[in-house]
């Protein structure tokens, strides 16, 4: 949560957040399968109900303005589960079946892609999209109408933007990997971190690239793009 710079788990059973060390379901208990942060502090999200949640099945497209205690449905309700969701300045971006933006969270249009995305992710000034595929690492700039083929080095799981020009990518290999140019030229971290399962990143305030993955059911944190790391919750 840029605002707070507190660590977001979302999970199976509902939003985490770690507050001093410890872990504080956030809300009500949604099986959130897709979640993002709009860099204006919203959170969206969507997935399924938990029981006694009063919410559609599936929830279709949900957003939250009191930092995750409450939601409310925005769009498609009862229609979409978005298990790929990202949020630029501009629209929101999903995957539930099909690719669909929206940039007043109610009006939904249809984009072709070459592959099922397993993972997006919107640059946070530009809305950029990337997502990881069969057919590859693709790069859109122009709210997905048209896509190209990012080249690096292990074949992308799952991406993230820390900045406008620095993408991090977690491999099917188990290896992370950054570039700071756009996807124009990458560097390979030798030593596997493991399966990664989430992944985020961002610039410190001193430059530093912090990346925070989850692996093996560990929330591990990074500066020196995976040689070392500590944990942050398991």
């Amino acid at each position: 949560d840029a605002k707070t710079d507190d660590l977001l788990l979302a999970t199976h059973q509902g939003l985490v957040r770690q507050v001093g060390g410890e872990l504080h379901q956030i809300g009500p208990g949604i099986d959130l399968m897709g979640f993002a942060v709009a860099p204006d502090g919203t959170y969206y999200a969507s997935g399924h109900p938990g029981t006694g949640v009063e919410l559609p099945q599936p929830v279709g497209l949900i957003t939250s303005t009191d930092s995750g205690r409450t939601w409310q449905v925005a769009s498609r309700g009862g229609e979409s589960d978005f298990h790929a969701l990202t949020v630029g300045p501009k629209s929101v971006t999903g995957f539930d079946g099909a690719l669909r933006t929206t940039t007043d969270r109610k009006t939904w249009t249809t984009r072709a892609i070459p592959a099922q995305p397993r993972a997006l992710a919107a640059a946070p000034a530009s809305g950029a999209l990337l997502a990881t595929t069969s057919a590859g690492l693709l790069l859109s700039t122009d709210d997905g109408n048209s896509w190209r083929t990012l080249t690096p080095p292990q074949t992308a799981l799952l991406v993230a933007w820390a900045d406008e020009q620095t993408i991090v990518i977690a491999t099917t290999e188990g290896h992370l990997a950054t570039s700071s140019d756009t996807g124009a030229s990458w560097t390979l971290e030798p030593n596997a971190i493991g399966p990664v399962e989430a992944l985020s990143a961002q610039h410190l305030g001193d430059g530093e690239l912090e990346i925070i993955v989850v692996v093996d059911a560990k929330v591990l944190r990074t500066t020196d793009g995976g040689a070392t790391t500590e944990v942050l919750a398991s």
